[in-house]
């Protein structure tokens, strides 16, 4: 396997990191599921490749030669990147932002300490000693060393609706 392709899979085993939070008390009906947009991902990646892609015509003795971009893996990994963050963006929540109590749940999840978890908002105000919900939730997130959550029914639906969460 070539370099470039050892460095795609490991793009896409990180993407699948954040679809992934098997270990939370939800089983995900498969995991196979999970590969539903991994070739909307790779489509983008070959469309966002393809457009940063240079040819360089070069003189040679026989005239015209068409040389490939020494950088069009690169590019590629680079479209893999932009395909994640387009979606995701709207997904991945950072940790220092407090969740809306009236959406449900959410799974939360550290990448230092490897922890996963599915909050029950609902359960965790009625349960807490805090004043507020915010003080509440900020206390998890020292606790725990969160760095981002994700609504629980967000994630279903870009796995149900292959993409579509809007």
């Amino acid at each position: 396997m070539r370099e470039w392709e050892e460095q795609i899979l490991s793009h896409i085993k990180n993407m699948l990191f954040y679809l992934v939070f098997l270990n939370v008390h939800i089983y995900l009906f498969n995991i196979v599921i999970v590969m539903i947009d991994i070739k909307k991902k790779i489509q983008a990646a070959r469309d966002y490749a393809s457009k940063s892609y240079r040819v360089i015509r070069k003189v040679s003795k026989n005239g015209f030669m068409v040389q490939r971009d020494k950088n069009a893996d690169k590019h590629f990994l680079d479209g893999i990147d932009w395909a994640e963050k387009e979606i995701f963006k709207d997904l991945i929540h950072n940790a220092n932002e407090v969740p809306q109590i009236g959406r449900g749940r959410i799974l939360a999840y550290s990448r230092d300490c490897g922890y996963r978890n599915l909050y029950n908002l609902y359960d965790m105000m009625y349960k807490t000693d805090c004043g507020t919900y915010q003080e509440m939730w900020e206390l998890e997130v020292k606790a725990y060393y969160l760095d981002g959550w994700i609504y629980a029914d967000e994630l279903f639906d870009l796995i149900t609706k292959g993409g579509n969460h809007d």
